[in-house]
C-alpha cells in the first residue's frame, strides 16, 4: 500500500514534464479522477475616484527647427510655472513626450513635398490627488500656452477595492457551480484548483475628448469636471469535483 501511494505521488510530480509516464503509472495503481465541473466568477466593485491624470502639450511651429524649438521652450517654460503657481509640485508634473519633426509641402506625383518648416510638441503629464485642481490645471495650462489638451482621466492611486471584487467574483463562482450541479443532477465535492484573473486595476474608465485651443487660450471659468467612480473587477475560475 505505501508503495502504490509513494507512485502516485511521484506520477503526480513529474506530471507537467512527462504526461506519458504519467498515464502508463496511473494505469499501475488504478488511479481513476472523478468528473470535474469548472466555473468562472466576475466580481467588481465601484470606487470613488481619487486621482486625476491630465496631459497637456505645446505644438510650435516655424521655419526652422531652432525657431519653433526656442518658441515652444518659451510657452513650456511659462505653462510649467502657471502650474506650478497652482500648487502642483514637481513630482506631479512630468514631460510626456517631445517631438521635433519637419513639415512637408504638397507632393508632387509619388515624391515628396519639399519641407516647409519644423513642428516642436512637448507634451506635459500631470498626475495629482488634488482633484479639486482639475478644472484649473487646464485653464491655467492653456492661457499660458498650452494649445492640446490630449486627455484627462479620473482613476485610483492604489488597490482600492481589488480585495472585495475577488471576494464576490468567487463568490459568484461557487454560486454558479452550486447552481450547475443542482440542474445537472450531480453533487458538488472539493475544490481542486483556484486561479485569479483580472483583478489588477483597470485603466481609468472616465475619460474626455481631446480638445485644441488657439494661441488666445481659454478665458472665463476653469472648465468643470467631475470625477466619478472606478470600476474594479476581478475573475476567479475554481475547478470542483463533482459525484453523481
Amino acid at each position: 500500500m505505501r508503495r502504490a501511494a509513494a507512485i502516485l505521488i511521484a506520477s503526480f510530480a513529474l506530471g507537467a514534464c512527462a504526461p506519458a509516464a504519467v498515464r502508463a503509472q496511473e494505469g499501475a495503481v488504478g488511479a481513476v479522477h472523478s468528473p470535474r465541473l469548472t466555473v468562472s466568477g466576475m466580481g467588481f466593485v465601484e470606487v470613488p475616484a481619487d486621482q486625476v491624470t491630465i496631459q497637456v502639450s505645446v505644438v510650435s511651429e516655424a521655419k526652422t527647427a531652432v525657431e519653433a524649438l526656442a518658441q515652444n521652450q518659451e510657452r513650456v517654460a511659462a505653462m510649467l510655472g502657471a502650474l506650478k503657481g497652482l500648487g502642483l509640485t514637481e513630482e506631479e508634473v512630468t514631460t510626456s513626450h517631445f517631438t521635433i519633426s519637419p513639415m512637408f509641402g504638397a507632393a508632387t506625383g509619388f515624391r515628396q513635398g519639399p519641407i516647409t518648416g519644423y513642428s516642436v510638441q512637448n507634451a506635459v503629464s500631470v498626475r495629482t490627488l488634488k482633484l479639486d485642481l482639475a478644472g484649473k490645471t487646464i485653464q491655467a495650462a492653456v492661457n499660458a500656452g498650452a494649445n492640446n489638451v490630449d486627455f484627462v482621466s479620473f482613476g485610483l492611486s492604489g488597490d482600492q477595492g481589488r480585495d472585495e471584487a475577488i471576494a464576490r467574483a468567487a463568490q459568484h463562482a461557487r454560486r454558479d457551480a452550486q447552481t450547475l450541479a443542482k440542474a445537472s443532477g450531480v453533487t458538488l465535492g472539493r475544490v481542486r484548483a483556484v486561479a485569479l484573473g483580472g483583478g489588477e486595476r483597470p485603466f481609468p474608465m472616465v475619460q474626455m475628448a481631446r480638445m485644441e485651443f488657439d494661441a488666445s487660450g481659454m478665458g472665463g471659468a476653469a472648465p468643470s469636471l467631475t470625477p466619478g467612480s472606478v470600476r474594479v473587477q476581478a475573475t476567479v475560475t475554481m475547478e470542483f469535483d463533482i459525484h453523481e
